[in-house]
């Protein structure tokens, strides 16, 4: 099979997939307010190249996006 028709097939399986995983979360703001961001938000405010930064009990990822 060449590639343009294999495209053919990958676009609407894809849109497809999308489409369903879009619409299998009811609202998108309650991903925001879950239990987990206060502690995030915390761990974002401790000074950043230190090392009460990276052992916090969150992960130091998901803090330096929030500082930047």
């Amino acid at each position: 099979m060449s590639g343009r028709w294999q495209w053919l097939f990958f676009i609407p399986i894809f849109l497809l997939a999308v489409g369903v995983r879009l619409l299998a979360y009811s609202h998108f703001d309650y991903s925001l307010g879950t239990i987990d961001t206060p502690t995030y938000l915390q761990a974002s405010e401790i000074k950043f190249p230190s090392v009460a930064f990276f052992t916090s009990p969150r992960s130091a990822t998901i803090p330096l996006l929030y500082k930047l």
